[in-house]
Formats: C-alpha cells, sequence, structure tokens
C-alpha cells in the first residue's frame, strides 16, 4: 500500500511499452481469445468432437482460454522481472515484491477485456435460446483471479530466482508452460478424465480454478470440493516457497545480472 504510485506508474509504463510500437494496440486483448476459441471449435469441437459440458463449444473454449492466458502470461513475465527491471533495480531501492505485483495488476486489465467480451458472446447464445443460470456465484470470479494470481506470483518467482543466472531456463518454462496447458482441462473437461486418472488433477492447482470458473458462469459441471481444496492448498504452499527463494536472491542477483 505504501508503494501503490509506484505500483501504478510501472503498470502504466509496461501498457505503454508493449503498445507504443504495434499496429492494433490493446485489440491484441480481443483478438487473442477470439482466434484461440475459434481453432480450438473446429478442430476439438467439430472434428475431434470433444464433450463440453453441455457448453456452447465456442464458449467453453473461451472460458478456458481467457484463465488460462491470464495465468500463462502473469508466470512468464514475472519470471523475467529481474531481467527487464535490472535497471530500475540497479538505480533506486524499492520493495522488489512491486514489479510481480504490478505484472499481475496490468494482466488484470487483458483479462478484464477478455472477460467482457465473454459476456457479450454468452448474452448472444442467450437470445438465440440457450439457458444459462447466472447467480450470486459471479462474485466469486474475484477469488479465482486472486488465486491466479497468487500461483503466477509463487512460481513466477522461483523461476525469476534462477533465469536471472541461467537464462535459458526461460527456454525450458515457455516449452513446460505450453505443455501445462494440456495437462489442464483447457480444451476438454474434466468430466471427461478417467476417475482413476482425476487424483492426479488434484496436483495442478490451475485445474480447480478453471473448473470452477465454469461451474461459477454456468453450473453444467459439478463443483470438486476435494479439488478446489488442494489446489487452495498447493497455490499457498508455491507462493511462500516463491516469495522465499525470490527474496533470498533479490539480495545478491545484481552481482550476477
Amino acid at each position: 500500500i505504501k508503494y501503490r504510485d509506484l505500483i501504478y506508474l510501472l503498470v502504466s509504463r509496461d501498457f505503454k511499452v508493449f503498445y507504443k510500437q504495434t499496429i492494433l494496440g490493446p485489440f491484441w486483448y480481443i483478438l487473442q481469445p477470439l482466434l484461440n476459441s475459434s481453432i480450438f471449435t473446429i478442430i476439438f469441437g467439430r472434428l475431434a468432437s470433444l464433450p463440453t459440458d453441455n457448453i456452447p463449444p465456442f464458449i467453453f473454449y473461451m472460458c478456458g482460454t481467457i484463465m488460462w492466458s491470464y495465468f500463462s502470461s502473469c508466470t512468464m513475465s514475472v519470471s523475467q522481472v529481474f531481467l527487464t527491471n535490472k535497471d530500475l533495480f540497479s538505480k533506486v531501492y524499492f520493495p522488489r515484491l512491486v514489479a510481480p505485483i504490478s505484472i499481475i495488476l496490468i494482466n488484470l486489465l487483458q483479462f478484464a477485456i477478455q472477460f467482457s467480451i465473454l459476456i457479450f458472446f454468452i448474452l448472444y447464445f442467450f437470445f438465440l435460446g440457450i439457458e444459462f443460470n447466472f447467480s450470486y456465484k459471479l462474485f466469486l470470479i474475484p477469488l479465482l483471479l486472486i488465486q491466479l494470481g497468487i500461483i503466477s506470483i509463487g512460481f513466477g518467482c522461483l523461476f525469476a530466482s534462477m533465469t536471472y543466472k541461467y537464462k535459458d531456463l526461460s527456454i525450458l518454462l515457455s516449452f513446460g508452460m505450453q505443455l501445462w496447458m494440456f495437462i489442464t482441462p483447457v480444451i476438454y473437461p474434466l468430466s471427461m478424465v478417467n476417475q482413476k486418472y482425476v487424483i492426479l488433477y488434484t496436483l495442478n492447482p490451475i485445474s480447480s480454478v478453471i473448473e470452477n470458473f465454469r461451474y461459477i458462469l454456468f453450473g453444467n459441471v459439478d463443483f470438486n470440493l476435494l479439488l478446489t481444496l488442494s489446489s487452495i492448498t498447493f497455490s499457498i504452499i508455491i507462493l511462500m516457497f516463491g516469495l522465499y527463494t525470490f527474496n533470498k536472491v533479490q539480495k545478491i542477483f545484481m552481482d550476477t545480472i
């Protein structure tokens, strides 16, 4: 809270720098989920005929896409925080955790825009006659975003503590994030997974977040309490471990970078 003005400046800086030399600007926020959802609908919905828990395929894939995009963008950006802010870190002291927090907030803007597009398509299908059960559960979505932010800071800080010294680990993380998406119910529902393998999804904290996101919006999937509790537990463990390594490295990283 004390450094909220600095957080605001970093958020503003990142937004301006990223889109200053782009043709479409913030429209990329809209284009990305539309393209991904369309491709997933054609490949996995039409060709592979994967089930979508009675949710229109385009909306089903967009739900998974925008949540995964928020998580992956935050994690990848936080993992590079020492490299991207080395000049700033070397000139003035401030709590280094301010930088990861600003990354989480700038990506919230991306999510807000993409979530608005999702709501637009939900309303479109609603007027076509498809029923959606909106309820008070919509107010729980910020809790899911907080959990994603916690996981992103945890994993991001953990990798930031290593990539500042071993820069090729960022390539490994990028490849790992792609594999991680396929072991997360982004393009398929958890209901289609064999029951003997569902227990393995409790080790993946993102699985619960995406499943609960669809549960909150549509109520077409079952609420899995075990999956949710294990996800929250792993999120806290990841955050604590990530912050521990981050605080340990922030004192010495300038000597190496």
